[in-house]
């Protein structure tokens, strides 16, 4: 009898787990990608929980950007702000650094992105959500000073070195995100944060995003910090002739053009602040930055690597400009680091993954060539690392930052 009364509620559990599956699975519906079991898929609907036929994924805890994805793991769209931008399909990504996450389903790769081995302390550059680098042994820093009081996102934050009195050569952190995410304390700061123990003061900034303004907004807010740090110099210990910009995805965007475009008028709006400063600056590191955004669809058609879905109205590049970006091409290139080329821009390191996915490795060779022709070969530094996707682990190892903090050795320590 006990032996029946058990197997009696086995087959009733059993039956109630079916039923739930079926019922979650008919209102929270998945498609894998061709019909395979990959570890990307397309969620509909905002809920808190959804059944794939593997495993049953009930309020999973909020996402962590520090782990990539295994093909097991679920998020439910909920807990991810970013895509809820999307409309109406959700992308659910097995690497979370994503500069741009694809409009059109049918080109995504289906190929389960591996896990990764981050450098120590560090995580993915690529932007937004990314988990905040420990700054507790900094000694001397200041968080949250204001660069201008437009917004409330036009912020930055000063990390000096432990021992020296300065002035610290500087860099200048910029985050990406796509223009619609990503902070000046999230992960993507731990490579830059590595300058602080050689000798460098690193200030990191926010910008308004798209989703608050429209270009040239966020090129506006870099130069106003730029101007800033140089009036506000002798106070933290910073040395005004000697900045560096250093940026990934987005982030590489704007300090690309910080680069070339110097004090252009077009570019600066005074009424941040500082209008008696300059915003020019000695040195430019470029992580894989979008440069010509009119080009990055027939890039990709070309190569095949990535979804040629960035002319859409609503893919991130669109959102910068509040329309899309072949209805505004005067805009877009404004927007366009190439377009401020001048023979006194400073020495530019740039990389950029051969398996990048979301910005073609094209917009950094075909940048680089631009600026070699004009300020010189000897400026310019292209680095294409082989198999590395966007913000791929290959960008923040201890041998990667070093090159990069050499670089900016030679142009602002040795000059």
């Amino acid at each position: 009898m006990k032996k029946l009364s058990l197997a009696f509620i086995i087959v009733v559990l059993f039956c109630m787990f079916a039923v739930s599956t079926v019922v979650a699975a008919t209102m929270f519906p998945y498609k894998p990608i061709n019909g395979t079991n990959s570890s990307v898929y397309y969620v509909s609907g905002t809920a808190d929980k959804f059944t794939p036929s593997s495993f049953v994924a009930s309020k999973l805890t909020p996402l962590n950007y520090s782990a990539a994805f295994s093909v097991s793991t679920y998020i439910p769209p909920k807990t991810l702000s970013f895509y809820k931008i999307l409309p109406p399909i959700k992308y659910i990504p097995t690497n979370p650094h994503l500069w741009n996450p694809p409009q059109n389903p049918s080109v995504i790769p289906t190929t389960p992105t591996p896990a990764t081995t981050l450098a120590p302390g560090g995580t993915h550059p690529a932007g937004g959500g990314t988990t905040a680098p420990n700054v507790s042994s900094i000694k001397q820093k200041w968080l949250n000073v204001p660069y201008a009081t437009r917004s409330s996102a036009e912020k930055l934050d000063i990390y000096l070195p432990n021992e020296g009195e300065g002035p610290f050569p500087v860099i200048v952190s910029i985050h990406g995100g796509a223009f619609i995410m990503g902070d000046k304390a999230d992960g993507q700061l731990t490579p830059m944060l590595q300058g602080v123990n050689r000798g460098y003061a690193v200030v990191s900034i926010n910008y308004r995003l798209s989703s608050e303004a429209t270009f040239p907004a966020q090129i506006n807010d870099v130069k106003a910090a730029i101007r800033f740090i140089r009036a506000h110099a002798a106070e933290y210990k910073l040395n005004p002739d000697k900045i560096a910009v250093w940026g990934g995805s987005a982030g590489g965007n704007l300090a690309a053009l910080a680069g070339t475009s110097g004090d252009v008028a077009s570019l600066e709006d005074m009424d941040l602040g500082n209008s008696g400063q300059s915003s020019r600056v000695q040195a430019v590191v470029d992580w894989f930055g979008p440069i010509n955004f009119t080009s990055m669809d027939e890039q990709f058609t070309a190569s095949g690597l990535g979804p040629a879905t960035h002319n859409a109205a609503d893919s991130p590049e669109s959102k910068l400009f509040g329309k899309a970006i072949t209805a505004v091409p005067d805009l877009v290139m404004g927007a366009n680091p190439e377009t401020y080329i001048t023979a006194d821009d400073p020495a530019y390191f740039i990389q950029h993954g051969t398996a990048d996915s979301q910005v073609p490795t094209e917009q950094s060779i075909n940048f680089a060539a631009k600026l070699a022709k004009v300020i010189g070969s000897d400026n310019v530094t292209l680095e294409l690392l082989q198999g590395a996707g966007h913000g791929d682990a290959m960008f923040t190892t201890t041998d990667n930052v070093g090159k990069v903090l050499a670089f900016l050795d030679k142009k602002l320590k040795n000059n």
